[in-house]
């Protein structure tokens, strides 16, 4: 069973959004090498992907879809700027909020996902407020 670990993070309301050449949109994520913890994978997967330095804050749990065991991390955003880094891989990147997340990818996201957009969402409402205010 392959090992793939994905971080959910955000800066000031967005999250990094990759389009794979596929179509397919997904978040910065990837295989754990051997002898590499699910941690160090998801920081040197999201540098790798988009060149933006996280730590890892906790662990959000677990999905398993066929022979592949999916690992959400929520992290922080450290330092970097988001670019896209493979493009064999991928085709664009872009900050999403959350709403075109669930947009992007026709609402179809884990129910994992689907409650840390809420999170970030109402943490994006409150800073908008302060910023109105």
């Amino acid at each position: 069973m392959k090992e793939v670990v994905v971080a959910l993070f955000d800066k000031d309301g967005y999250l990094p959004f990759l389009q794979r050449n596929s179509g397919y949109w997904t978040f910065p994520s990837g295989k754990v090498e051997e002898g590499e913890s699910h941690e160090d994978a998801i920081i040197r997967e999201t540098m790798e992907e988009t060149g933006i330095e996280i730590a890892v804050v906790e662990k959000l749990g677990e999905v398993t879809r066929d022979d592949i065991h999916l690992t959400y991390f929520r992290c922080a955003y450290v330092s970097g700027n988001l670019e896209l880094r493979e493009p064999k891989e991928f085709k664009q990147c872009l900050w999403a909020s959350p709403l075109e997340v669930l947009c992007r990818t026709e609402n179809k996201v884990s129910d994992i996902v689907r409650e840390e957009l809420r999170e970030i969402e109402a943490r994006k409402e409150k800073f908008d407020m302060r910023v109105d205010i």
